[in-house]
Formats: C-alpha cells, sequence, structure tokens
C-alpha cells in the first residue's frame, strides 16, 4: 500500500511514513481499515468469509501464478528460435 501511494496509484496519504521510525504506519491502518469494513459485511450478511471469500480468491491465485512463469518459459524458448544469430555469436 506504501508504493501504491507514492506512486499515486492510492491516495497520498496511503504512501505516509512514520516521522521518527519512517515504518508505513498509514498503510498498515489503511489494511486494518479494509479489513474490517470485509469482516463487518460478511458479519452482517451471515456468511463464513473462509469459504466465501478464500475460495475465490485462491481459485484466481491458482491460475494466475503460472501464468507470468509460462510468458517468461516461452520467451526463453522462443528468442533463441527468432534471434539465432545473436544467440550463436
Amino acid at each position: 500500500m506504501t508504493s501504491p501511494g507514492r506512486s499515486g496509484g492510492l491516495p497520498t496519504a496511503a504512501g505516509g511514513v512514520h516521522a521518527r521510525g519512517r515504518s508505513p504506519h498509514m498503510a498498515g491502518v489503511l489494511v486494518s481499515v479494509l479489513t474490517g469494513v470485509v469482516v463487518t459485511v460478511f458479519a452482517l450478511a451471515h456468511a463464513d468469509p473462509f469459504h466465501q471469500l478464500f475460495g475465490r480468491l485462491t481459485g484466481i491465485g491458482t491460475l494466475g501464478a503460472p501464468t507470468p512463469a509460462f510468458v517468461g518459459l516461452s520467451t526463453v524458448l522462443v528468442l533463441p528460435v527468432r534471434n539465432w544469430a545473436l544467440v550463436s555469436g
């Protein structure tokens, strides 16, 4: 949360650091508030956040994690074929 706050992806307050300890305390507060909101919404809906939310996020992560690895592998395999003059010297 600190980096997007500093680069402008989030409000600049999210990128704030503590003056003395230089810890990203505002990002910690933001994460705590967002977690509290999610838990409150699930509590009001009488739903289980673990089964309702975690299952969906796990599925997305399972599909999303190998994709960059596959793209990187494809690049390593295709680059020498397309640029053989660079590889062979």
